[in-house]
């Protein structure tokens, strides 16, 4: 589906590979972007557990903004598992190997809802952070760190 500005996996993708073919005898572009995709993905779950170890220090979540950090840990996680996803789904699909129309009807508007909503939340909890360390920095020594950290608990 493609909308406004935005292209999806599938517009880009989808037209390219080849049905009932293996991943070696796709053009190149599939290739590529599989590839690419699949680097990406690691990276990303590779830094979403070295976030979420980090964040998770219990003396470091004493202050608020580090919860919207966890968070946005946890999401960037699922969201690359669920990028992950879609590309095999994409790749399934388009070879014929993926045949359930109840199955695709679910997954094509379920999935790409899914990773729409992780994306935005990760936006609002980046926008949290800033926000929670304005306050920090306009009130200074009066800072209040529980009362923060409650809020971000909220």
């Amino acid at each position: 589906m493609m909308n406004g500005f935005s292209l999806s996996l599938d517009g880009i993708l989808g037209y390219h590979i080849r049905p009932n073919a293996t991943l070696r005898h796709q053009p190149l572009l599939v290739q590529v972007t599989f590839a690419s995709t699949v680097i990406m993905c690691l990276i990303g779950l590779v830094n979403g557990v070295c976030a979420l170890m980090t964040f998770s220090d219990k003396k470091l979540l004493e202050v608020g903004c580090v919860y919207y950090l966890l968070a946005s840990s946890v999401i960037t996680l699922l969201s690359m598992m669920i990028f992950a996803l879609k590309l095999w789904m994409v790749v399934g699909t388009q070879r014929g190997s993926i045949r359930n129309r109840s199955f695709l009807s679910v997954q094509c508007s379920s999935v790409d809802f899914l990773l729409r909503v992780c994306l935005n939340m990760d936006q609002w909890l980046s926008a949290y952070v800033a926000i929670d360390r304005a306050i920090m920095t306009a009130q200074g020594i009066g800072f209040d760190r529980r009362k923060s950290q409650m809020k971000a608990k909220y």
